[in-house]
């Protein structure tokens, strides 16, 4: 919300306002990214203190996680949890991949 209320300031711009929605929408894809990743850690090790996850680690280096229903695709549990941080990372700061609507927010009084 902070970053629609920078952006937008200027609220009767049109340009302003659809870059603060762009804004929003895209910061959402790393909001998801960073909940995955952590619904996934404190699933499997049952916890997020990082003396829970590095006492754990040894026992569930090797776990997987099943991708769909029918014919699902078994993945590395570490693997979901490294790309789920790799896109909260892209989509927080405006890396490449998540990066178009830091342009746009130029509208905004900066």
């Amino acid at each position: 919300m902070c970053s629609y209320g920078l952006i937008a300031h200027y609220s009767t711009r049109a340009g302003a306002s659809k870059a603060a929605v762009k804004a929003v929408v895209l910061n959402k894809a790393g909001d998801y990214g960073v909940f995955v990743a952590l619904v996934l850690v404190i699933g499997v090790f049952q916890g997020a203190s990082w003396a829970v996850i590095f006492g754990v680690m040894p026992l569930v280096l090797g776990a997987n996680v099943m991708l769909g229903v029918i014919g699902g695709i078994e993945v590395a549990v570490g693997n979901i949890v490294a790309i789920g941080l790799v896109v909260a990372v892209m989509g927080k700061s405006a890396q490449i991949g998540l990066h178009q609507w830091l342009p746009d927010a130029m509208e905004g009084p900066t």
